[in-house]
């Protein structure tokens, strides 16, 4: 969030609104209300999707006066992996330590562990990344 002018020392609220539909999103800390004086990074969480485009508005607010707004819409996105008996993610992966922690995590439950295992396997006796 942009504050200007750079010294400024006025505390300006911003609010996070709902107008139509269902969809909701919070602040870091949980909330819907957050004041600032200065120029920040502010984190937005999605807690449910939205049911209508651009039915939720960021608010910059000075006393009585908005000073800025802008709508958007919170998705929900699921991301699944289709795989063929055996397949692995490629081997030149850059990101294939998080993908083989995030995947091992899997191995603990017990109807996939055999299969997890199976797909780990490759790549743990692989020397590539090492």
């Amino acid at each position: 969030m942009q504050v200007s002018p750079a010294n400024n020392t006025t505390n300006i609220t911003l609010f996070l609104n709902t107008s139509t539909g269902t969809g909701s999103a919070t602040f870091a800390n949980g909330n819907t209300q957050m004041i600032i004086s200065s120029s920040q990074a502010v984190t937005i969480n999605g807690v449910t999707a939205s049911s209508t485009a651009n039915n939720i508005a960021l608010l910059a607010i000075l006393g009585a006066q908005t000073l800025a707004s802008q709508a958007f819409s919170m998705v929900w996105v699921t991301i699944s992996m289709n795989a063929t008996q055996g397949a692995t993610p490629s081997q030149n992966d850059a990101n294939r330590s998080a993908f083989l922690s995030g995947a091992a995590g899997l191995a603990s439950t017990p109807s996939l562990r055999s299969r997890v295992r199976r797909h780990i396997a490759p790549w743990r006796s692989s020397s590539l990344g090492r």
